[in-house]
């Protein structure tokens, strides 16, 4: 759907293995030659696709503002900051959805994908109240913030023989 945003996409060889990674964003392509991430041109084969992919990601970006509407339909282009800008404040009110690709195993997209996080995950204090049901089953609203009650949310408990883990 339009939620996506590939901001990374893989380049392959002829035998269909990933050989490196081109960030979107940037226009940069990486490899990994030992355990050290290196810039490498971007492949002539993929200068289309991510051309592509960007001219999509600005319109993802320019639909987050109606500064940026502006903007884009001006056809005036973006500074990398309100790239980020506006990729932050479409992830933070789940409008897009950032996708990365990369490998554990060899480490290629880790940066790409730590950045993103750093970039574009919503802090927990922009995040709107949650609706929370009290001790004493009364409704109530939940907004993180310095010095309040310290909270988490359980997304899973699992149990096995030694007890139940959350």
């Amino acid at each position: 759907g339009r939620t996506i945003a590939p901001l990374v996409i893989p380049i392959w060889d002829e035998n269909k293995h990933v050989t490196g990674i081109v960030d979107i964003v940037n226009k940069r392509a990486y490899t990994m030659e030992d355990g050290k991430r290196v810039e490498i041109p971007v492949p002539e084969d993929k200068v289309d696709v991510v051309e592509e992919q960007y001219a999509a990601l600005m319109e993802s970006v320019a639909e987050t503002s109606d500064e940026f509407m502006d903007k884009f339909f001006n056809g005036e282009s973006f500074t990398y900051a309100e790239v980020l800008q506006g990729l932050h404040a479409g992830v933070r009110d789940g409008s897009l959805v950032p996708v990365f690709c990369g490998s554990a195993l060899t480490g290629l997209g880790t940066m790409a994908l730590l950045n993103g996080i750093v970039d574009l995950a919503p802090n927990p204090m922009e995040a709107p109240a949650e609706l929370v049901t009290e001790d004493d089953g009364e409704p109530a609203e939940f907004a993180v913030a310095p010095g309040a009650v310290p909270a988490a949310l359980v997304f899973k408990t699992t149990a096995d023989q030694y007890g139940k883990y959350s």
